[in-house]
């Protein structure tokens, strides 16, 4: 069959969770013998993927004209936030086609994000009323990246008691050679992955290193305490200025964006995942670092506590809260027989099976063929 991923935002973006699993998706709808292609707002689109067709649409007439080429098409992103989606979604309603419409984020995210920084309150309300018709479109059919995701849906939007939410986590594909091995004993490795967001928390992280650090410099803890920190955004230069005037270089390290395999082999060789996101419907980046059995720190947002199952395989801690959060810290690295006991939890969390983009793309067509999307 003929599939169309259309996403919202750049699925060339390096480092992006959503952008790197819808690659990785396409690629796998592709390995079972599906001819797919990747659909991209022309102004986002920085690269070409050598392995998968892609087509920018930069106006309603190139818009209906891809969609015309194909089975199915499916809208990926967070959909009241782009244009680019209530277009498509109203062309493939008024040609009566069923489509799937798979929620990465919500407008219940709205205050911290910054893709809609442009757009005015109004224009904001218009867009939310119009994907409410979208919604409740006998031809739609609703995906929501988690359990946490459907929620939020349930809540922003009037969904009819009579339409399904289908849950399809997020895949990924593990290295075959990157596992972890023998750490340095000399040293306590925090690392932590993602856009340098508001929205991501770094700030209470950076603080709550600080603080720590400056604790156990002044006592007889003799081991050497750092702190990687992997992605870009508008914070960068703030976290690094903040670390050069408080003479922190030589313990927090900044890396920008790296290849997704890069990503793999900088938590091998860490101690502990740190991720302080004040809003995260999901968070592949926690799945990713149980898969290697690394311990994880998450803020208790639906997403991390969803994948961590309420605190049976990692810790969470409130969110935007510093001392909670450098006290969780301080624990894992004095506390030998607590940290290995992550370590375990985070071995025994199966995610590996659970969110394989395997399982990702075969559920996937599993909704396509329960729900007859015949174009």
């Amino acid at each position: 069959m003929k599939i169309l991923l259309v996403h919202d935002y750049n699925p060339f973006w390096v480092g992006g969770g959503v952008e790197t699993n819808t690659r990785y998706l396409a690629s796998e709808l592709q390995r079972m013998g599906n001819e797919v292609a990747l659909g991209h707002q022309d102004k986002f689109g920085t690269g070409t993927i050598s392995t998968l067709k892609t087509i920018p649409m930069a106006n309603k007439e190139s818009v209906v004209n891809t969609f015309k080429e194909f089975d199915y098409v499916i809208l990926i992103g967070s959909m009241s936030l782009k244009p680019l989606f209530l277009i498509g979604a109203q062309i493939l309603i008024k040609q009566k086609r069923k489509f799937i419409i798979y929620f990465t984020s919500s407008s219940l995210h709205r205050p911290f994000s910054e893709r809609i920084k442009d757009l005015t309150d109004l224009e904001v309300d218009r867009l939310d009323a119009e994907m409410f018709d979208v919604i409740a479109s006998p031809y739609s059919v609703v995906v929501a990246i988690s359990s946490a995701m459907r929620v939020d849906l349930l809540k922003m939007y009037s969904v009819p008691q009579s339409k399904k939410i289908y849950i399809l986590y997020p895949g990924t594909v593990w290295p075959k050679s990157v596992y972890r091995g023998k750490l340095d004993h000399d040293k306590f490795t925090f690392i932590s992955v993602g856009r340098l967001t508001i929205d991501k928390g770094y700030m209470f992280l950076w603080e709550a290193f600080y603080h720590l650090y400056n604790e156990l410099s002044s006592s007889d803890f003799n081991k050497k305490i750092e702190l990687k920190v992997i992605g870009s955004g508008v914070l960068d230069r703030t976290l690094r200025f903040l670390t050069e005037e408080f003479s922190l270089s030589h313990s927090i390290s900044f890396y920008g964006k790296v290849e997704h395999s890069e990503v793999f082999k900088h938590m091998a060789t860490s101690h502990t995942l740190v991720h302080p996101a004040l809003l995260e419907p999901f968070g592949n980046v926690i799945v990713e670092a149980l898969g290697l059995g690394l311990p994880v720190i998450a803020s208790d947002f639906e997403g991390p506590k969803e994948i961590l199952e309420n605190g049976k395989y990692g810790k969470l801690v409130p969110r935007a809260n510093t001392w909670e959060l450098k006290e969780t810290m301080k624990e894992i690295v004095l506390n030998e027989k607590h940290y290995e006991d992550l370590v375990n939890k985070a071995n025994k969390s199966e995610v590996r099976d659970k969110y394989s983009i395997s399982n990702q793309a075969c559920t996937l067509i599993d909704i396509i063929q329960s729900n007859q999307l015949v174009s």
